[in-house]
């Protein structure tokens, strides 16, 4: 049986790079700059996940300016 997952966009203050993003998120997110800010966009299996990541995302002090969830791309598992 396959796992429902939910999409988030998560956007933080300032432009990080993509390897540390890729570090701070599950495989296969995408990340994009914009206007001073970085938009991290993916999967998450749970709140449990969705939790882990953001407290990743605080441990290194980047401010959180938003998280959504948002409707998953029809090709998405």
């Amino acid at each position: 049986m396959a796992m429902a997952t939910s999409a988030y966009e998560i956007r933080v203050r300032g432009e990080i790079t993509h390897a540390l993003a890729n570090a701070l998120t599950p495989m296969g997110w995408s990340i994009d700059t914009d206007d001073g800010s970085t938009v991290l966009s993916g999967n998450v299996r749970d709140q449990a996940e969705l939790r882990g990541i953001l407290d990743s995302l605080a441990a290194i002090s980047l401010e959180l300016l938003e998280v959504r969830q948002v409707e998953a791309p029809p090709d998405a598992p």
